[in-house]
């Protein structure tokens, strides 16, 4: 490389840094627009749901109505725990206490314990895109190699953890009801916010269960539902897309891993809203101190300063069928495709 082209790269990356360094600054007026929206949104979907089941004639009757409520009302609590996940970034709010505050009341409604997620979300942040080594609670990606190598039990069930029909139908529920009660470390921090949160949510529910009977399981449980089928899907193209690269531990680097490992999902604005702006997650892993209400005001500042690989929402179905690492073709591939290398 030229002394000049050097220059020109480094211009660019100083420009990229100020840009970024703009937008990493917590909103007070923002931050608190943004929940009271949020607040909102989840009140007054969950006031359909109730409406609906009270209302003569029930469920039934009021069924089409009914769904829209669930989905508004699933919406809302993506949107509540992408809240909650930039208090754990220490983002949302400038001073860190109020973080702590809000992001423990978000996971009463999201069911997930706010420091113990926080945790592993940060390791997360340390490794994704690592085919050596994976977080609990990420998406298990195996090689090909990894994969014909396991027993035959272990295979069959790999196959059904990855499968479409797993993740969307057991996976969400299973994921907030049950996994988020256990952490990877049984011990410290992390077992007694476990314990902590799941004491406060039998507590809380227990109460509203007591006065108001099991009718609430079919208030809450449904819209829990939408929620996790929301939470996993995004979090599954948000790495483990088409053009995504994964790297071996001593290639791996902070920096390509953001850009070439991370997705940007263009969507909707109002799905962008409901997501935190999830969608600019190259964005958010390159610098993940910028509050989700300047993502796209920062994704707009950079232009094309920083690369992207940019999908859609109609890549979903395919991406969500993708379930190993080719070494041989360096991308995700289908267990058939997989298979289809071996002819």
């Amino acid at each position: 490389m030229s002394t000049a082209a050097k220059t020109r790269t480094s211009q660019r990356s100083c420009t990229v840094q100020q840009i970024i360094a703009s937008y990493r600054v917590s909103n007070t007026t923002l931050a608190a627009t943004d929940l009271l929206a949020a607040c909102t949104f989840y009140l007054s979907a969950l006031a359909l749901v109730n409406l609906c089941l009270a209302a003569e004639g029930g469920a039934i009757l009021w069924l089409p109505t009914l769904i829209v409520g669930y989905v508004a009302c699933g919406l809302a609590i993506a949107k509540l725990f992408a809240i909650q996940h930039d208090c754990g970034h220490d983002s949302y709010f400038a001073r860190p206490y109020l973080n702590r505050v809000l992001g423990r009341a978000c996971s009463i409604v999201t069911l997930v314990p706010f420091t113990a997620w926080r945790e592993e979300h940060l390791d997360h942040h340390g490794c994704f895109a690592r085919l050596d080594k994976h977080t609990f609670g990420d998406i298990l990606l195996l090689t090909i190699e990894q994969y014909r190598s396991a027993p035959a039990l272990h295979r069959l069930a790999y196959r059904i953890f990855r499968s479409p029909a797993y993740l969307l139908g057991l996976a969400p529920l299973g994921y907030l009801l049950l996994r988020q009660r256990v952490p990877r470390e049984l011990r410290g921090k992390r077992l007694r916010s476990c314990a902590s949160h799941t004491a406060t949510i039998i507590l809380f529910y227990g109460i509203i269960f007591y006065f108001f009977g099991s009718i609430m399981l079919l208030v809450f449980l449904p819209p829990l539902y939408v929620a996790g089928v929301v939470g996993i899907v995004i979090f599954v193209v948000e790495h483990q897309f088409e053009q995504a690269e994964w790297f071996d531990q001593p290639t791996w680097q902070f920096d390509d891993a953001a850009l070439q490992s991370s997705s940007y999902l263009s969507m909707p604005i109002a799905l962008e809203w409901i997501t935190g702006y999830i969608g600019y997650h190259h964005l958010h892993h390159f610098s993940p101190r910028i509050p989700s209400y300047h993502l796209k005001g920062c994704f707009l500042s950079l232009g094309d300063s920083l690369p992207c690989k940019e999908i859609s929402l109609l890549s979903i179905p395919r991406n969500l069928t993708l379930a190993l690492w080719s070494r041989e073709l360096n991308k995700l591939v289908t267990f058939r495709e997989a298979n289809a290398l071996t002819e």
